[in-house]
């Protein structure tokens, strides 16, 4: 891990959550401490570039593997009584679509202006003309970030999250 690395997760932890307004895969405008709730996993992810409707007919992208994940281990989150959230900066038709295809039982939030990034200022990136999030996952409770995580894999984000908080960790 760079020093650049371990400064994001340190300077984001005990940190508090931005009351930002996102749109929800379900076309619902909400605030993220609203949806957050008392616990709660927050991944943030750069999409799939892909366009509406959704999926694509190429391999799974690494924002597949990494939703899957989530998807994966949601009564896993459940049980310890934690919420899933997904954000990334495409538009929510396409979240909209990913979420039915994928039959994901948690909200994607659509931050197509990158308020998130902005309040915290998190790591992203330009595609084309197009910002994005890099990988960052974000445990939260009530309104304070307990841990985050950066940089995160697709494939071992959702496990990550879940072991730190069965074990009740603090990096």
């Amino acid at each position: 891990m760079s020093f650049e690395e371990g400064a994001v997760s340190e300077r984001l932890t005990e940190g508090r959550l931005p009351d930002v307004l996102m749109q929800a895969s379900d076309g619902s405008r909400a605030r993220l401490l609203g949806l957050a709730g008392a616990r709660s996993v927050i991944y943030l992810y750069p999409g799939d570039g892909a366009e509406a409707p959704y999926p694509p007919k190429a391999p799974p992208s690494s924002c597949a593997v990494q939703r899957a994940g989530f998807r994966d281990l949601t009564l896993d989150f459940a049980a310890l009584g934690v919420r899933i959230l997904g954000i990334s900066s495409e538009p929510h038709e396409l979240q909209r679509s990913v979420t039915r295809a994928e039959q994901l039982p948690f909200a994607l939030l659509s931050d197509s202006e990158m308020q998130l990034a902005k309040a915290l200022r998190l790591p992203t990136f330009d595609d084309r003309g197009v910002g994005r999030y890099r990988r960052i996952t974000l445990i939260a409770e009530a309104e304070r970030i307990a841990a985050a995580f950066y940089p995160v894999s697709p494939k071992r984000s959702a496990s990550q999250a879940l072991a730190w908080l069965e074990l009740g960790a603090r990096y």
